[in-house]
């Protein structure tokens, strides 16, 4: 082999060294290869304020590295836990030792938990949803890839807890580790624009609409968990049955002959989880606005639907029982003749509960009514208002039970159909099936339908846009059958509102594998010396060359100098 020195020295000085030293780090690079990225998507608990109070998650930044939960240092890491094995002490345990942020894994099938598990679950869940955690924290759908980094943080722990101090200070320099970083670069603020929507559609009587009495049926579309971009069964069977009584009632008011001397007022309101905003908004402005020809105020009976899926009987909770002889009482009267009547072995209860006027927050949505003095009941399955399935991401479709909505709705519609033509059913033998048949009965697909629609979309209050699927949804759905739709937004005070909610309600979250940050410290100062190494080599490089030339090799070495030519 030959080699020409002073050719060789004239090209390498024609080389810039920071080429020298980009060539240096991207031959150390290619023995490292790039980190694997995990991206998933992410829902942020809630936050949000009530009447001044501050609850759920005041942060949304994510930046930092993870950590399984039993790591020793957990100071501003990412704690990558499972619900199943979280509770309430624990979650605040992390808080209090540091945790930068909080991502926990949601079991993908909960159908499969049983029961006990899934109560525990929801008491979690309603504690922390009465929380103010001052951190990020994020729930996440376990999948493959999120499966493997948990047992990946949780192995590290686990060494990192049985092993010696210099085994851990060894591997702070080659463990594998994950960073997790969020696609939103900036914290959440309060969304100034929200407004709360309420849908209304009426069936007029026969006879001058504001001379005859109105019947009011009501429920509201919005339900609230602990994540609030993440969809829940809760809350839907109320709607859904609304939509069906509307339908099966405008055959009767399309009909001249048929048509009851009543109106008939459907309310899908907003903002149930933020104590009742919606319907308490549209009381206010229907009772101050005189020229308003809005039926609520003035309504005989307001039935307000709650959940009325589940459980063999049908609660009607009231703050007042209704005095004997009055039409309000009469109605609840045929409602129970009725119920009696189709289904003997279940009850049918009478629940009194008076509000509290101290109380920031309603137990039912009819108290909206009772503390403007406006008669008024709630129907539902539960018979408390604290039942914890009323606020839940833990909710089945098993537990909203499609055939028990169905048999409800008939009920209610059979007791308000004999109410509205004054028809007694005191006696077995006056009470004859108003809607049966594949025609005039109860649509047990058109209910199931709208669970699910409504089941698979999130309804969180500050979600619920104009545009958003399920209000516009139930916009058309109730303009096929009522008349007069209409919709009222209403915003929260300016000055003292009685709610705020947040933005960034769900992010992209990217897992990256790394290094610890000592090794990319040791890396670093590696790549340093490495290319200082080489940059001193091409400086000096006819000094260097021969101490390389007086290094024994198998080769021969022999320099040529150029000859010169006259």
């Amino acid at each position: 082999m030959v080699v020409d020195v002073e050719g060789a020295w004239d090209l390498l000085k024609g080389v810039p060294v920071t080429l020298w030293m980009l060539s240096s780090v991207m031959l150390l690079s290619a023995l490292s290869p790039a980190c694997a990225v995990h991206e998933f998507t992410a829902h942020r608990m809630q936050q949000f304020d009530l009447y001044g109070n501050q609850y759920g998650s005041r942060s949304s930044l994510v930046n930092m590295e993870a950590r399984g939960e039993v790591a020793s240092m957990l100071n501003r890491k990412c704690v990558v836990v499972r619900w199943a094995e979280l509770s309430y002490e624990s979650f605040m345990e992390l808080v209090e030792r540091g945790a930068g942020s909080i991502i926990i894994l949601l079991p993908l099938d909960i159908v499969s938990v049983d029961k006990k598990k899934i109560n525990e679950w929801r008491q979690l869940e309603a504690e922390l949803l009465l929380t103010k955690v001052p951190i990020p924290v994020y729930f996440v759908p376990e999948d493959t890839g999120l499966t493997l980094i948990h047992n990946k943080l949780a192995n590290n722990a686990e060494k990192e807890s049985k092993s010696s101090v210099l085994y851990r200070i060894l591997s702070t320099f080659y463990e594998d580790g994950y960073q997790m970083t969020s696609s939103d670069q900036q914290e959440s603020k309060p969304d100034k624009d929200v407004e709360i929507h309420t849908i209304t559609g009426k069936l007029v009587g026969a006879g001058v609409e504001h001379k005859l009495p109105t019947l009011a049926i009501l429920a509201h579309y919005d339900t609230t968990g602990l994540a609030t971009s993440l969809p829940s069964h809760a809350g839907a069977s109320g709607v859904a049955a609304v939509l069906e009584l509307a339908r099966l009632f405008s055959r009767f008011y399309a009909d001249p002959k048929q048509r009851p001397k009543y109106n008939l007022l459907f309310v899908l309101s907003g903002g149930g989880k933020f104590n009742y905003f919606g319907t308490k908004h549209l009381i206010f402005e229907q009772m101050d606005n005189q020229d308003d020809d809005g039926l609520l105020p003035q309504a005989e009976y307001t039935m307000c639907l709650d959940e009325i899926a589940s459980g063999d009987s049908l609660f009607v909770h009231v703050s007042k029982p209704p005095k004997e002889g009055t039409k309000p009482h009469k109605l609840l009267k045929t409602l129970n003749e009725t119920w009696a009547y189709m289904y003997p072995d279940s009850p049918f209860p009478l629940a009194h509960k008076k509000v509290k006027l101290g109380d920031e927050l309603l137990a039912w949505e009819h108290e909206q009514f009772s503390l403007k003095r406006l008669p008024a009941a709630t129907l539902s399955s539960l018979e408390s208002h604290s039942d914890l399935s009323r606020r839940s991401m833990f909710v089945t479709r098993s537990e909203n039970n499609v055939d028990i909505l169905s048999r409800n709705v008939k009920v209610i519609a059979e007791g308000v159909a004999r109410h509205l033509f004054e028809v007694s059913c005191e006696n077995s033998s006056d009470c004859g099936e108003v809607f049966e048949g594949s025609e005039n009965g109860v649509h047990t697909d058109f209910l199931k339908a709208w669970m699910e629609f409504l089941a698979s979309n999130a309804r969180s209050p500050q979600l619920m846009t104009q545009e958003h699927p399920v209000v516009t949804g139930l916009e058309q759905a109730l303009g096929r059958y009522a008349h007069d739709v209409t919709t009222y937004s209403h915003k929260p005070d300016g000055s003292e509102p009685e709610f705020v909610v947040y933005d960034i309600s769900e992010t992209r979250l990217q897992a990256h594998r790394i290094k610890p940050a000592l090794f990319d410290l040791f890396l670093g100062l590696a790549i340093t010396a490495y290319g200082f190494l080489w940059y001193l080599s091409v400086l000096f490089f006819p000094t260097v060359w021969p101490l390389i030339q007086s290094i024994p090799l198998p080769i021969q070495v022999r320099t040529i100098r150029p000859t010169k030519i006259d």
